[in-house]
């Protein structure tokens, strides 16, 4: 699967001060990160050099409930480029992303539409009368894509363990193994071998997106696209399980947020200081493609989350 080259998006619209960077750094305040927008590239290297800026909401100490970026370019290099790219908080690591893509008059350079949402936080267990070794993490990602040239889909990344100062961004150089990273709709799993009874860093990213690079649009040029990646269901830590050294399965324990100090898990799942995560109805997308309005509608999921 060709993956997406967000964290090249990431970096290069972030320029940091030094107390930016000690805030970040601070594992005992949750920390919390945006990205919304539309971009466009006239090379092959995968959107390197892009020219349309996105809504990038960072070091928030406190949760951006929605961000949201409409980006519609009237004869831009000869084509009729539109995007809607929409994220919204969903509790305690959980979050819902849509992007949505519209292309008239296609041109040999690349598109990428992308929205998605990330936090880092500290944690702590209290397992009374035992010491777990081990924490599974279950994550579950629900939602579907589609795009007639390049990929549209879904993205998690998630790390837990003993991080120190490391911050948001350092996250990403953490290699896989130590930290997830899945694609698409699906059930996941994460296994943090450790004792637990210590503060933990919790580390998540999430993103709908649609990335066409430039070398897939050749033999398009003049054709219209229109590509969707909807996940406005939701990505959601939905379960722990906490084992000892003999594998056996605690039934009695919490899991509390270093800097609130609120419980958010306990061996029955999600508290209510975690936030629902089911889905809710959400507004109508409007994307203007070509001169014509293109209403979707974005209405919840039968599927149980």
């Amino acid at each position: 699967m060709q993956k997406p080259t967000f964290l090249r998006l990431l970096s290069t619209s972030l320029l940091l001060t030094a107390a930016t960077v000690a805030r970040a750094q601070d594992p005992f305040v949750p920390f919390f990160r945006s990205f919304s927008g539309l971009f466009t590239d006239s090379t092959d290297d995968g959107i390197n050099n892009f020219t349309a800026p996105g809504t990038d909401i960072d070091f928030q100490d406190t949760a951006i409930p929605v961000n949201t970026a409409k980006s519609i370019f009237g004869n831009y290099n000869g084509a009729t480029v539109s995007s809607y790219t929409h994220s919204d908080y969903a509790g305690f690591f959980a979050a819902k992303n849509y992007a949505q893509l519209g292309v008239t008059n296609v041109q040999n350079e690349g598109y990428y539409a992308i929205a998605g949402r990330g936090s880092h936080t500290t944690v702590e267990f209290f397992t009374p009368g035992a010491l777990a070794e081990r924490a599974v993490f279950h994550w579950h990602v629900t939602g579907n894509s589609n795009t007639p040239l390049g990929v549209a889909g879904s993205r998690i990344d998630f790390a837990a363990g003993s991080y120190g100062t490391t911050d948001f961004n350092g996250f990403f150089s953490i290699p896989t193994g130590p930290r997830m990273e899945e694609y698409g709709p699906g059930n996941f799993t994460y296994t943090l071998p450790m004792t637990l009874n210590q503060p933990i860093d919790l580390f998540y990213w999430s993103s709908a997106y649609i990335q066409i690079n430039q070398p897939e649009t050749t033999g398009h040029v003049g054709s219209s696209l229109s590509a969707l990646a909807d996940f406005s269901n939701t990505y959601v830590l939905d379960s722990i399980d906490l084992y000892d050294g003999s594998n056996t399965r605690l039934t009695n324990w919490t899991m509390q947020e270093v800097s609130s100090g609120e419980v958010m898990f306990n061996q029955d799942g999600r508290t209510a200081a975690a936030g629902s995560s089911a889905p809710e109805p959400t507004s109508l997308c409007l994307l203007v493609v070509g001169g014509t309005l293109v209403v979707v509608g974005r209405r919840r999921h039968s599927r149980a989350i």
